[in-house]
């Protein structure tokens, strides 16, 4: 991307309603110049919430100025997921139909805490890795 972020802060979330535990990983999307579409930083506490934060973009040719540019942008994200699982004890997958969230579910409060929390490292670890620029 032509934009450059000092902080994974620096990069605008699309709206105001974005939740604060998934926050950072739809700004880190953001980043790699992926569309988000929604989230969630998981509830345990309704009955229709998740029990992960999750993320959603759209994985269209159309949404994009062409389908060159989606397919650099989602093989980015791919091989950032790669990275991080290579080093991570939460695994994280990417769907085909556009959804990025954590391979386990969470059964209690502080199950769900930590995966935000992981949200928040891989959202860090995606921006350290894959979008800011190297100093030289």
């Amino acid at each position: 991307m032509s934009q450059e972020w000092r902080e994974l802060k620096d990069i605008p979330l699309p709206n105001d309603r974005i939740e604060k535990g998934i926050a950072d990983l739809v700004r880190a999307l953001t980043g790699l110049g992926i569309k988000t579409n929604e989230s969630c930083e998981g509830h345990l506490d309704k009955p229709d919430g998740s029990l992960h934060p999750w993320v959603t973009f759209f994985p269209f040719p159309f949404m994009y100025p062409n389908a060159l540019e989606l397919s650099t942008r989602l093989a980015r994200l791919r091989q950032a997921t790669e990275d991080y699982n290579s080093k991570s004890p939460i695994k994280w997958e990417i769907s085909m139909r556009g959804y990025l969230v954590p391979t386990a579910k969470a059964s209690n409060i502080d199950e769900l805490l930590t995966l935000q929390k992981d949200a928040s490292q891989f959202a860090n670890f995606i921006f350290g890795n894959h979008i800011k620029p190297s100093k030289q």
